[in-house]
């Protein structure tokens, strides 16, 4: 009965140390789960003190169960039972301190273990996130554009100095984890996953910098070729063809005569020459440039422009410096023929001047001579005023051409041009002194009376004329404005032909001046000549102003005839008077062809 009893007060007890034993589970793979197993453990040694003070107790209970008096005893019964089962009970008690300290270590070391992987492993896949997004960001299209390369070739750069800075975490993460598998105490399939966790990280880490790295190549070489492209090819390149395409352009001046224009063809010909050696230059920037736009960039675009840039502007060259030829061709014919004209006038000018120098002077005293020398004269400014108008000419042919000329190459024209006016010039004077000396003689022996009342005559007669035409007013339209144009040059040629009179009386009035003053102021003649003088200059200056007016309005007509032009009713108008002729045009070249 007292053995029972004992056993029965051994149960509560020997429940405790089930209940720990029990509880006492695995040591897991997560922080948490450690330190619910280890705050388990750390309980025990808190009722280490009342369960000795329980064992106790019961150490003495079976002490006095061993105290039977030997009448007592059965012989089946083992005297030292309850001895036995409180021996026991001490033993395992003692057992589950030891264990449970050694435990308390274990677990101890696998928290310290987690607290050093969980947290930073969060972190570390935190970053790795987040400088996975940050390459993302960086990874625009590699296009042509040489700083835009450069500004994302060094934002990887930093990113991937920042994934170097992460890897003694991932080291540090790793080992952790690997630390933490060995400590803990789950099954081989969960460690395993675990593992495969830890590697995935690792494996992450690994792929961000080769991703980087490869990425860091790819800008570097598309970088480093699109400069090499940019420099060796498409920049020289272009600047050349900048500095001939001005050249080659329509609005280039090609004019002057042959020697100017012997200049310009050779500057033609070394192009062409350029144009044959540059060639394999297009050539090896064409190849250059798609080999950078298909390997390289992600974004060809730009190096894309750049070869449909470089071929337009070549083929622009080749076909507008085929087009300067054609122009210089014309040119050359033109120049051609003002050479020729140039020579034949020359050579009429040589000979003419020889005439006028070759002249007997003035006779004052032989009337007959003094006739065959004004007919003579007479002759010789017939023939001037008939070349004349071709001399002019020939000055507006040069001073069109040389217009036309390259500024660096104007002077020798220039010099043609200006030797030409000056020989003109030459020829006139003389021809104009020569013949007024004439006029003068014949005065001086027909009678200045006569003489002023036929220049008197003369100038009333041009006068008139100015005065008709001036109340005619300005013409409403551009054929007539013409027209008016026209009668003031016919009128102008006339007051040409007849100021050499008033130049010879003018020289008669001068004369008597000079040898008496005096009387000369009162003589009724010489008031005459000078008002026929100022007459004269009056007439002079009405034909200018005259001209002015006309040109004016004419000019005013052109203006308003541009801003208002019509095409449909120019059209309209041209298709009636086509209908309203009966032959046309076209009728007449019908025929040729018939």
């Amino acid at each position: 009965k007292r053995l029972n009893t004992f056993q029965q007060q051994c149960q509560p007890f020997v429940a405790w140390m089930d209940d720990i034993e029990g509880a006492n589970g695995q040591i897991g793979l997560t922080y948490e789960i450690i330190n619910d197993l280890a705050t388990t453990l750390q309980a025990v040694p808190d009722e280490v003190d009342a369960k000795q003070a329980e064992l106790k107790g019961l150490l003495e209970s079976a002490a006095n169960v061993s105290a039977v008096p030997d009448g007592e005893r059965s012989e089946a019964d083992d005297a030292n039972a309850a001895m036995k089962e409180g021996t026991a009970l001490k033993d395992r008690f003692e057992k589950l301190l030891a264990d449970n300290a050694a435990r308390c270590e274990k677990v101890k070391g696998a928290l310290e273990t987690a607290e050093k992987f969980e947290q930073p492993f969060t972190g570390l896949e935190s970053n790795l996130g987040e400088l996975e997004e940050a390459l993302e960001a960086c990874k625009k299209p590699i296009t042509g554009d040489v700083e835009q390369t450069d500004e994302q070739l060094q934002k990887i750069k930093e990113l991937l100095s920042t994934v170097s800075e992460v890897l003694p975490q991932v080291h540090d993460v790793c080992n952790a984890g690997n630390q933490l598998k060995e400590q803990s105490e789950v099954e081989e399939e969960q460690k395993t996953q675990f593992e495969e966790k830890v590697e995935d990280v690792r494996a992450r880490y690994e792929d961000l910098q080769q991703r980087c790295d490869s990425r860091c190549e790819q800008l570097s070489a598309a970088g480093e070729q699109t400069e090499k492209f940019l420099d060796n090819h498409y920049t020289p390149l272009t600047n050349w063809m900048a500095e001939v395409e001005a050249l080659v352009s329509p609005d280039y001046p090609i004019g002057g005569d042959m020697a100017t224009l012997d200049k310009v063809k050779k500057q033609l010909e070394d192009l062409s020459g350029e144009l044959s050696k540059k060639r394999e230059d297009v050539e090896a920037a064409e190849s250059a440039g798609q080999n950078l736009a298909t390997e390289l960039l992600e974004d060809p675009t730009i190096t894309e422009d750049q070869l449909h840039e470089l071929q337009e502007r070549w083929d622009t060259l080749n076909k507008n410096l085929q087009a300067q030829h054609e122009r210089l061709a014309e040119a050359e014919e033109r120049a051609a023929g003002f050479e020729d004209d140039l020579a034949a006038m020359d050579a009429w000018l040589d000979s003419a001047m020889t005439r006028l120098s070759g002249m007997e002077p003035v006779s004052h005293d032989d009337s007959d001579t003094l006739q065959k020398q004004d007919t003579e004269m007479k002759d010789f400014n017939s023939e001037l005023n008939e070349n004349l108008p071709q001399l002019e000419s020939l000055l507006e042919t040069g001073k069109a051409m040389l217009e036309s000329c390259p500024p660096k190459t104007r002077q020798h024209l220039e010099e043609k041009l200006a030797a030409l006016e000056a020989r003109r010039d030459e020829l006139t004077d003389k021809a104009q002194e020569r013949t007024v000396e004439i006029e003068a003689a014949l005065l001086a022996m027909q009678g200045l009376h006569n003489a002023v009342d036929k220049a008197n005559s003369d100038l009333d007669r041009l006068e008139q004329e100015m005065t008709r035409q001036e109340e005619e007013g300005i013409a409403e339209n551009g054929d007539d404005i013409h027209a008016q144009l026209e009668q003031l040059e016919a009128l102008q040629q006339s007051v040409n032909e007849y100021e050499p009179q008033v130049q010879a009386l003018s020289k008669v009035r001068q004369k008597r001046l000079q040898d008496d003053s005096d009387a000369a102021e009162n003589d009724s003649q010489v008031k005459a000549i000078a008002d026929l003088e100022d007459r004269t200059a009056s007439l002079k200056n009405r034909v200018q102003a005259r001209r002015e007016e006309l040109e004016d309005a004419l000019k005013k007509i052109e203006e308003i005839a541009a801003d208002n032009f019509d095409l449909d009713e120019w059209r309209k108008s041209f298709v009636d008077w086509m209908d309203s002729n009966g032959i046309r045009t076209m009728d007449l070249f019908s025929s040729f062809d018939v």
